[in-house]
């Protein structure tokens, strides 16, 4: 297993002790540390959850968390904390 989909494993295991809906908040390297994993693995895991719909996005834009629609990179996404929302 690479540690790519071992940290999706591990992220997603770790959000199943959550509510539906419910929303954390987290920052990708933040998550990089925990897990010891490239950043930009986790930008990419997460966005490609988000894409399967494991989880929704959103990333804060000084007023509000916006769906991760609403950005135009996926590195703007992460530039500032990131929700992960459980559908």
């Amino acid at each position: 297993m690479t540690s790519y989909e071992s940290f999706k494993n591990r992220f997603l295991s770790s959000l199943a002790k959550h509510s539906p809906g419910q929303e954390i908040q987290c920052r990708s390297t933040s998550l990089s540390q925990q897990y010891g994993i490239a950043e930009l693995d986790v930008r990419e895991c997460l966005s490609a959850s988000a894409e399967e719909g494991l989880i929704r996005l959103q990333a804060f834009d000084g007023e509000g968390f916006r769906d991760q629609d609403g950005q135009t990179h996926t590195r703007t996404l992460f530039l500032n904390p990131t929700a992960v929302i459980i559908p």
